[in-house]
């Protein structure tokens, strides 16, 4: 199979995966929305934040090296392997050391026990993520998907039953070991017999993996501190209330996005690494996947917006109203994050982590200090607001610094395959926004089912409107896969 042909069977799998665990999620968010408290999903925000933001650092960026480096030796990939196991079990011994620090940013009484909980997937991650890696770089996504959608169905139902038992939040806690588990013991399963880890380890054969991983692994790092700092000063000056408030909001915009963030990474970092030597057909491939991202995320996330006052109570439950002034603000917030995304894989590919890593720290360095300023008023509205403003300064210089370095300078291609589909789809958000300002004198539920219909019939004539031409090609991508 040519490697145009891996891009595509890549993009299916990926897609497929996307599609159930998007369901899977949403379901999950939907149930537990009535059945967990607001403060329950604030104190698993903090925890998650937390354990994220340390994962971020975990692998020491030796994934990325790998896909980037095409010729490691098997000495070299069990190298990594043991050094990642080992990086883990420091990593989860730092974080029981640190508990007393942590409970003075957040002094919440429940959030060290679970936080150490959940910290034992620091240990169960590395035992797989190689693999896991190793599968991305040969384009193998139909493993990588068959593990993820299997994961994520059993960590679900299994986290809505306890849940519906009683169990509060500790369910998501055993959900979110349970996933790690499953998705572990599959690449394990999968990888058995196709690569060979032996008992091998020489630190000096990983120097150039290591000096190439540690700007990927700072500005993964740094790059989720900006993603997230929002968050972390919400949970810390606003409490748990507040934050599960904003998280809710959160989630449910940034679902699509971060859902859809695998085909960015498994199967646009892969590609343009075979392309990082031609800029002409990197360039092509960069707008292609650019493209079809904002054409998918652009309706669902303005559709949301739209018909979010109705959405949140009927399918969630009416305590969540309060976070709808955030959720409309943060669809455009991760609108903006969604035309940035594709540029994280494009320096990677092209072997500059370590600009990513300096982007990243600016930005931090940017929004510490607003973010802190702006929570001194206690709504977490406005911290959303200066997100927005935020965003908008940065789009032009993302474009700039991070893109047509290594693409060239195409920004009329860009910036049309960013705000086209905006522009089209918020047709769409106006006329279903317009509708639920009605006067309606029957069952909310009914209203809600109305201007959904409306914006998915508004939504395919808009699309074959302005999107005739290159819908054959996308039908035929999928057809073709």
């Amino acid at each position: 199979m040519d490697l145009r042909s891996k891009a595509v069977s890549g993009v299916k799998w990926t897609s497929l995966s996307t599609v159930v665990i998007t369901v899977l999620q949403l379901g999950q968010l939907l149930i537990l929305s009535r059945l967990l408290s607001v403060d329950e999903f604030g104190l698993m925000a903090i925890v998650t934040i937390i354990i994220s933001l340390i994962r971020a650092f975990a692998d020491l960026g030796v994934t990325a090296a790998l896909i980037h480096f095409q010729d490691s030796t098997k000495e070299q990939i069990s190298t990594l392997y043991w050094l990642n196991i080992i990086t883990g079990v420091v990593i989860y011994l730092l974080i029981l050391l640190l508990n007393p620090v942590i409970a003075i940013f957040y002094p919440e009484p429940e959030l060290l026990p679970i936080l150490n909980i959940v910290a034992i997937s620091m240990i169960i991650s590395p035992l797989g993520s190689i693999f896991q890696t190793l599968f991305q770089k040969e384009m193998l996504f139909n493993i990588l998907a068959k593990q993820e959608i299997a994961a994520t169905t059993v960590a679900t139902i299994t986290t809505i039953i306890l849940a519906y038992l009683g169990f509060g939040v500790w369910s998501l806690v055993v959900g979110q070991l349970l996933n790690m588990a499953v998705k572990t013991l599959s690449l394990i399963f999968y990888a058995s017999g196709k690569i060979k880890i032996s008992f091998y380890f020489k630190f000096s054969d990983v120097k150039g993996y290591l000096n190439f991983g540690v700007f990927q692994m700072g500005e993964r790092g740094i790059n989720f501190l900006s993603e997230r700092i929002d968050q972390l000063i919400i949970g810390s000056m606003m409490g748990a209330t507040s934050l599960g408030l904003y998280n809710f909001a959160y989630n449910l915009v940034s679902q699509p996005v971060t859902v859809l963030g695998p085909v960015l990474m498994k199967v646009g970092f892969p590609y343009f690494a075979k392309l990082q030597d031609n800029r002409a057909e990197l360039r092509n491939a960069y707008l292609r996947i650019l493209q079809v991202l904002m054409l998918v995320i652009s309706p669902l996330l303005i559709g949301l917006g739209a018909a979010a006052t109705e959405l949140i109570p009927v399918v969630f439950d009416p305590k969540w109203s309060e976070s709808v002034p955030n959720i409309r603000i943060l669809i455009l917030v991760f609108i903006l994050r969604t035309a940035a995304t594709p540029a994280g894989s494009l320096m990677l590919a092209v072997g500059r982590a370590d600009l990513g890593f300096k982007w990243n720290l600016a930005l931090f360095v940017i929004s510490l200090p607003l973010l802190y300023f702006v929570s001194t008023t206690g709504e977490p509205v406005y911290i959303a607001l200066a997100l927005l403003l935020l965003q908008i300064a940065l789009f032009y210089p993302n474009y700039k610094l991070l893109v047509a370095p290594f693409t060239g300078n195409f920004f009329p291609g860009y910036f049309s395959a960013i705000f086209k589909p905006v522009a089209v789809f918020m047709v769409m958000g106006v006329g279903v926004w317009l509708f639920s300002r009605l006067q309606f004198t029957g069952d909310l539920a009914v209203k809600l089912v109305t201007e959904i219909a409306l914006g998915a019939v508004m939504s395919a004539a808009l699309a074959f409107l302005f999107y005739r031409k290159e819908l054959p090609s996308l039908l035929k991508l999928v057809r073709n896969g």
